[in-house]
């Protein structure tokens, strides 16, 4: 004879976060990536960005919410960001299983682009 039936419900996991270097990086704008698995629960992601590792910005990802059960590519364009400093930034999921925050990556602005100034260029007159 077989006992009752009994049901039981697995825990979700949490996701899986791998913060990734950041491209296209100008003198006020830079493009942040990550690698996100949110092992097929409901996961936001974001980035958290400052001049120091205490951030103080954030950032939502694109995509910002993640359903599949595999690795998905997240990215966000920052604007509006200081000529030659140092950023630094971390991508975070959350979803039902709880929260994981990735690694801290570092990059640094370019320098505007120095004017070339005008020059005017007269013909030389010769009397």
């Amino acid at each position: 004879t077989y006992g009752h039936d009994a049901t039981f419900t697995t825990a979700a996991l949490s996701p899986a976060v791998e913060t990734g270097a950041a491209t296209e990086v100008g003198a006020t704008t830079a493009t942040l990536h990550a690698t996100v698995n949110g092992h097929g629960e409901e996961t936001t992601v974001t980035f958290e960005y400052g001049e120091t590792a205490g951030y103080g910005h954030t950032i939502a990802g694109v995509p910002a919410t993640l359903t599949a059960a595999a690795d998905a590519a997240v990215s966000a364009t920052l604007t509006g960001l200081e000529p030659e400093t140092m950023y630094h930034y971390r991508a975070t999921a959350r979803n039902a299983g709880g929260e994981t925050v990735g690694e801290d990556v570092a990059f640094t602005t370019a320098a505007l682009p120095q004017d070339p100034g005008h020059r005017i260029l007269l013909p030389l007159i010769q009397r």
